[in-house]
């Protein structure tokens, strides 16, 4: 006899069958695009971390967007016409955007602390720079900020709004690399003297690791709240804290504490481009799942 199938046996068949296709149409419609930094850095391993477990727990798609650094990512989210709806940032580069752009406030939530980012001011030990104040009293001397997208050159820019003695200092856009060499050689014809960058301090990239490796040929300078101030967040959480780190981690022998300008990495949404429960699905999967994507913070 020839099996009977009844439409309720043929209908769960075909919804079975359907099920991979329904579930992969509704991640790429669910799918967000998070706007990270330069390959290789602190923000792009964030984002990396983000995308797999986005995917692999709550089969949501995450396309991961490199950028030039936290303004870039800000105005992304910002804008109406990119596809970005989350971005990683420092607090004081948001801070400074929405000086500029208040009305940027009811755009975005904060979906996570993504850890201490602090301030590495390095000159070279030949030099006669031993604090801030010397520096500043250095008219028209260089300072390399790496890119006008860094996290260094938006922390420049908010230090001279507080104090505006930062402005005899000229940023340069060198790369890191490149500015590094140039303060071993201190050539006659070049004026970078200082380079900034802003980072997780217990991280030893390859730049900190050539500093701490050379004492005879650079320094780090502290930075002081005396030498700069503080601005506050809408929330009224203070933008900057001053601290004694560890320059490249207290595991490193050769590491370095000095107390410096530190503030924290943010992860923000948009609130226009996300649905609510978008929103919602994305906040519950940073309270479950937060600590592996972010990873361990200072």
């Amino acid at each position: 006899m020839r099996p009977v199938r009844t439409p309720i046996l043929a209908l769960a068949l075909a919804l079975l069958l359907s099920t991979p296709d329904v579930a992969a149409q509704q991640a790429r419609e669910d799918a967000v695009v998070i706007s990270a930094g330069r390959e290789g850095g602190t923000y792009s391993f964030i984002a990396s971390r983000l995308e797999g477990v986005m995917m692999s727990r709550h089969q949501t798609v995450v396309e991961v967007v490199p950028s030039r650094g936290s303004l870039e990512n800000l105005i992304r989210l910002d804008d109406p016409s990119s596809d970005v709806s989350l971005a990683l940032t420092q607090a004081d580069a948001l801070a400074a955007y929405i000086e500029k752009k208040p009305e940027f406030t009811d755009r975005f939530i904060v979906l996570g602390d993504v850890g201490k980012e602090c301030a590495i001011l390095v000159t070279g030990s030949h030099t006669s720079y031993k604090t801030v104040q010397d520096l500043k009293s250095s008219e028209g001397t260089e300072i390399s900020v790496d890119t006008a997208h860094s996290g260094a050159a938006l922390t420049l820019r908010q230090m001279t709004r507080l104090e505006p003695g930062f402005a005899a200092l000229t940023p340069a856009y060198v790369d890191v690399m490149q500015a590094l060499l140039q303060i071993k050689v201190a050539s006659p014809h070049s004026k970078l003297r200082a380079l900034m960058m802003v980072q997780r301090p217990s991280s030893a990239p390859e730049a900190v690791r050539i500093i701490l490796d050379n004492p005879d040929s650079y320094r780090i300078l502290p930075i002081l709240e005396s030498d700069v101030g503080n601005v506050e967040l809408p929330d009224g959480s203070p933008v900057y804290t001053f601290e004694q780190v560890a320059v490249g981690g207290r595991q490193r022998p050769e590491s370095i504490e000095v107390e410096t300008l530190c503030t924290r990495g943010l992860l923000l949404a948009s609130k226009s481009k996300l649905s609510r429960e978008a929103r919602s699905r994305l906040s519950r999967m940073m309270l479950q799942s937060g600590d592996e994507i972010i990873g361990k913070t200072d």
